[in-house]
């Protein structure tokens, strides 16, 4: 019998389960992410570890029994002017487990935690115009387009440059992000 998949924010001690999973997203999505599995190589310990550094930031993953198979980060920005902002980044689920409801059920477990947030009344997002599915599932969640960057990325094999699209989803309720 498959276990349920369970959802909760990383800790310091899923650092190599995500390293895992970030460098699997890469390999298995170049074309969705502005950086490339060489860069990660060096900084993916590095880009964990600044998720500790400060309130207002966290990644929330999806496991299955031990294994970590989908993630999502956020960070709030810091200056006064903009702290009522937020952007979600790296948002994967492995490839065998796409079209589960596992990348709703993180924006869930992510929203969740961050009605918690005082002052947070916009969350942002960027999403290569090459993944429809992951746009569907931001669309769903309640972000909508508000501009589109024409050759944003590089092409992972050298084909034609990646647009992307930004998405916003505004504060609809009190207490509601």
């Amino acid at each position: 019998m498959p276990q349920p998949i369970t959802y909760r924010e990383l800790t310091p001690a899923d650092a190599a389960a995500f390293r895992t999973l970030r460098l699997q997203a890469l390999h298995a999505s170049p074309e969705a992410f502005g950086s490339t599995l060489e860069e990660e190589l060096t900084s993916v310990d590095r880009r964990f570890a600044q998720q500790f550094s400060g309130p207002g930031r966290c990644i929330t993953g999806a496991f299955d029994g031990e294994q970590l198979i989908g993630m999502m980060g956020f960070v709030r920005e810091t200056r006064h002017k903009t702290q009522h902002r937020g952007s979600i980044w790296g948002v994967f689920v492995a490839p065998e487990y796409r079209g589960l409801g596992i990348g709703t059920g993180l924006f869930q477990h992510l929203l969740h935690r961050l009605d918690a947030l005082d002052g947070l009344e916009q969350i942002e997002l960027v999403v290569s115009e090459q993944s429809p599915a992951a746009r569907r599932l931001y669309e769903r969640a309640g972000f909508v387009e508000f501009g589109r960057l024409p050759g944003a990325f590089s092409s992972p094999d050298d084909g034609p440059p990646v647009s992307v699209v930004y998405m916003v989803r505004r504060r609809q309720e009190p207490g509601g992000a």
